[in-house]
């Protein structure tokens, strides 16, 4: 498990995985842009051992009180 910015290691690292994990913040940030590329998920596919697979939670837009006025229903 690594915890660190993942453009920069999925950039940087030699290793090749079976599987990744991203877990994203629950909410967007302007620092999340280039984990929403084309270019990003071309690299992690390079870093994917042949059957390998990604996993990644994707953040909600905007806080839902500032979309609404609504909390999210459980």
């Amino acid at each position: 498990m690594h915890h660190l910015d993942a453009f920069i290691f999925v950039r940087e690292t030699d290793r090749v995985y079976d599987r990744v994990i991203i877990d994203l913040p629950d909410f967007y940030t302007v620092m999340l842009d280039k984990l929403d590329t084309v270019d990003f998920y071309k690299m992690i596919q390079d870093k994917l051992a042949p059957g390998g697979a990604l996993a990644t939670q994707m953040p909600r837009l905007s806080p839902p009180d500032k979309l609404t006025g609504a909390s999210p229903r459980r």
